[in-house]
């Protein structure tokens, strides 16, 4: 069994990396007399292929004489067969649903809860069940489905962070809010938003900057997009998961938010599997909108246009290109982290 309490397994399991496997190969095809019966210490490193397990194994496999690679690709297939994938396209559709569902289930708890202890601590609580009910249920799922109970909540390289979070501004300002801008909004709608841009407090925080990123990036980027990039091109993955992401919010206006900030996001995670950069990344796009509604009229802003968003032509295509250029030289950027940790994920994945 793997020692759960080391992060690579006890050190009886850890497995040679490829050099060390050359250098076993070497062995093989020494004389016997010159032969020990196990390798050095020093050639023992860790594999970055989860499917290889154990390096008895591997030493028998070499005593016989048997190539090393049929028995890493045997190996491969071996695991690959007793292990489950959680979510492919449809369960992925159907953990939305879920999603969806324990949203308008749970809507009578913030009727309720609003007269009693008011708008703001009633839309919390709401929350907080509407969403991490639904949270537990997929996650219990995905449990029972691949055994896997845990995230990736380590940052390996903080530098990563304020590239992210300088990236996710300038798309939510430059890109994403005259995109949005473009799609009419009925009156009800604006009534809604105006309603919920009107709440300041600290519940209101809270639900936006810590809750909120936090739950729905352990749904979709640490549920579905994980599951998706196990079964499906890191292209494809993203894709569905943002897609889902942005339709999630109900609403056209909020989904075109959604979709590219879950793009950005997704591309992140896959290039790190650390889902801390996005809900750094969801956190700094809510906490940018919270910020506005101390510094911006949400009543009128709603009625103008996108010219008077921006203040006229000329500064709205300055924020545009503005936004763009910040944007493209934060890809740069973290394109050259991402290569400080390819020794751990590199050799897995097709750059995107």
């Amino acid at each position: 069994m793997i020692d759960a309490s080391h992060p690579f397994g006890s050190r009886r399991n850890v497995l040679p990396s490829l050099g060390s496997l050359c250098a076993a190969q070497r062995w093989l095809m020494m004389p016997d007399e010159q032969k020990s019966w196990s390798l050095p210490a020093g050639h023992l490193a860790v594999c970055s292929w989860p499917f290889i397990r154990r390096y008895d194994g591997y030493r028998q496999r070499f005593l016989h004489g048997l190539p090393l690679c049929a028995t890493i690709k045997n190996t491969k297939q071996m695991t690959e067969s007793t292990t489950t994938n959680y979510p492919n396209i449809a369960q992925s559709i159907g953990i939305t649903g879920i999603v969806i569902l324990g949203m308008l289930l749970l809507s009578p708890v913030n009727l309720v809860l609003n007269k009693l202890i008011g708008k703001e601590a009633s839309m919390l609580i709401y929350y907080l069940l509407a969403i991490g009910i639904p949270f537990w249920i997929v996650y219990s799922i995905r449990k029972s489905k691949t055994n896997c109970h845990s995230f990736n909540l380590t940052i390996e390289n903080k530098r990563i962070i304020p590239l992210v979070i300088i990236g996710t501004i300038a798309l939510l300002f430059g890109i994403i809010t005259p995109i949005g801008s473009l799609i009419p909004m009925p009156e009800s709608i604006k009534k809604a938003l105006m309603d919920f841009g009107s709440q300041t407090g600290i519940f209101a925080f809270i639900l936006m900057v810590i809750a909120a990123p936090i739950l729905e990036e352990l749904i979709f980027r640490g549920i579905i997009l994980d599951g998706l990039l196990k079964k499906y091109s890191p292209a494809k993955s993203i894709l569905i998961s943002s897609l889902l992401f942005g339709f999630v919010h109900l609403n056209p206006w909020q989904f075109v938010t959604g979709f590219i900030i879950g793009i950005f996001s997704g591309w992140v995670y896959y290039r790190t599997r650390s889902l801390p950069f996005s809900i750094i990344i969801h956190a700094a796009a809510n906490l940018s909108g919270f910020l506005l509604r101390f510094f911006i009229d949400i009543d009128s802003s709603m009625d103008e246009t996108l010219l008077e968003m921006y203040g006229g032509l000329t500064n709205l295509i300055l924020a545009i290109v503005g936004s763009a250029l910040i944007v493209t030289v934060c890809i740069y950027l973290l394109r050259n982290e991402f290569e400080r940790l390819k020794d751990k994920y590199g050799s897995t994945q097709h750059h995107v």
